[in-house]
């Protein structure tokens, strides 16, 4: 059985040759009954191809508590709707990025402060000569 195609002719005398619609000659595209339809497609279709982005966040994104702020925000944006899910995932990507650099931070800090103690220690402990080695 042969697909039904559309009788639109194109500006170069072709034919569309896309699929009709139930009960047309014509596809959606170039139905006459449908162009309500067809614009309202095309206005929504022109506004989701724009590129989606978060409002900078009020506070600096510098420590955990503000990590775990901006988190949760953004779990309740998608939950009700008002983000992609795409961005959300991206926002947890980089926040997990952000927390690993965190912690590798104040891990160097706390080994510096270790060796700085150890030094001070060393330079203050008397050299026992009677030590055998």
């Amino acid at each position: 059985m042969s697909k039904k195609v559309c009788k639109f002719i194109k500006s170069n005398c072709g034919i569309c040759k896309s699929a009709v619609l139930k009960d047309s000659d014509y596809c959606f595209f170039h139905s006459p009954v449908e162009e309500e339809k067809r614009k309202k497609a095309q206005s929504k279709g022109g506004k989701q191809g724009k590129r989606k982005t978060l409002k900078k966040a009020d506070a600096d994104i510098r420590d955990i508590s503000s990590i775990v702020l901006l988190l949760n925000q953004t779990i309740n944006q998608i939950l009700e709707g008002q983000l992609d899910v795409k961005i959300g995932n991206a926002v947890g990507y980089l926040s997990n990025i952000l927390l690993k650099a965190i912690g590798d931070i104040q891990l160097e800090e706390k080994i510096n402060e270790i060796e700085d103690t150890l030094n001070k220690f060393n330079k203050k402990a008397p050299v026992d000569s009677r030590r055998k080695e």
